[in-house]
C-alpha cells in the first residue's frame, strides 16, 4: 500500500488498526513537525528548551501514542476535517506538561518537601495552632472557605495556587511557571496573601 496518498485520517486509521514500519514512518514523515513545533513551544512555557530536551520530549509524544498497542490512535475519531493535527497537539502538550510537573515534583522529595514544612510552619504560627490533628481538621475548614468563595475559573485558580503553596510547599516561583494559571510570580504571591487575609477576617467574623 502507498501509505503517502492517504488522507491523515485513513493513515492514522491504518496505523491504529494494522500498524507496520511502512505507515509509521509515513506518520512521523507526515506529523513530526507539529508534534516538534508544540514540543517546543511547551518546553519553552518551562524554560526548557534545549535541543535535547525538546526531543526527548517529541520521542516521548509518539511513545505516548504507540503505547497499549497504539490505543490513542484507535480512539480517535474524527469530527471534522484536520482534527487529527488539533488531537495531536493536546495529547503532546500533555506529555511535555505532565513530564515537568513530575520533574518538580521529585526535586521537591529530593529536598525533603523543605518548602512544604516552612510554608505550613508559617500557617501555623499566623493562626496558632499547635496540634498536627487540629491543624489538620483546621485546613479542612480552610478549604470549606475557599469553596464557598465560588465555583468559576478564578475562584478555582486561586484555591489551587493557596493549597499548591500551603499542601505541596511550591514556592510563588514554582507556582507561577505552571503555564495554564497564567500568573507572574508576583500576581501569586498577591493571590496567597489575599487568600490568606480573606480566610483570617472569616475566621474573626465567624468567631
Amino acid at each position: 500500500m502507498d501509505y503517502q496518498v492517504l488522507s491523515d485520517d485513513d493513515l492514522v486509521r491504518e496505523c491504529g488498526e494494522n500498524p507496520c514500519l511502512e505507515a509509521w514512518e509515513e506518520f512521523i514523515r507526515r506529523f513530526h513537525r507539529t508534534i516538534a513545533s508544540v514540543a517546543l513551544r511547551a518546553c519553552r512555557e518551562w524554560s526548557q528548551a534545549l535541543p535535547d530536551v525538546v526531543e526527548d520530549r517529541v520521542q516521548d509524544a509518539l511513545a505516548k501514542l504507540c503505547a497499549d498497542n497504539y490505543s490513542m490512535l484507535r480512539m480517535f475519531h474524527p469530527h471534522h476535517p484536520g482534527a487529527f493535527r488539533g488531537y495531536l497537539r493536546k495529547i503532546t502538550a500533555n506529555v511535555v506538561y505532565d513530564h515537568f510537573r513530575a520533574e518538580h515534583a521529585a526535586k521537591r522529595d529530593v529536598a525533603n518537601t523543605t518548602e512544604l514544612n516552612d510554608s505550613i510552619h508559617q500557617l501555623d504560627c499566623e493562626l496558632g495552632f499547635t496540634s498536627s490533628r487540629d491543624f489538620e481538621i483546621f485546613l479542612n475548614e480552610i478549604d470549606d472557605l475557599l469553596l464557598q468563595r465560588g465555583n468559576g475559573p478564578i475562584e478555582k485558580r486561586d484555591r489551587a495556587i493557596f493549597w499548591l503553596h500551603y499542601r505541596y510547599g511550591m514556592t510563588a516561583k514554582e507556582i507561577a511557571s505552571i503555564p495554564s494559571l497564567k500568573l507572574g510570580e508576583k500576581g501569586v504571591e498577591s493571590v496567597i496573601h489575599r487568600l490568606m487575609r480573606e480566610i483570617k477576617e472569616a475566621l474573626v467574623s465567624k468567631d
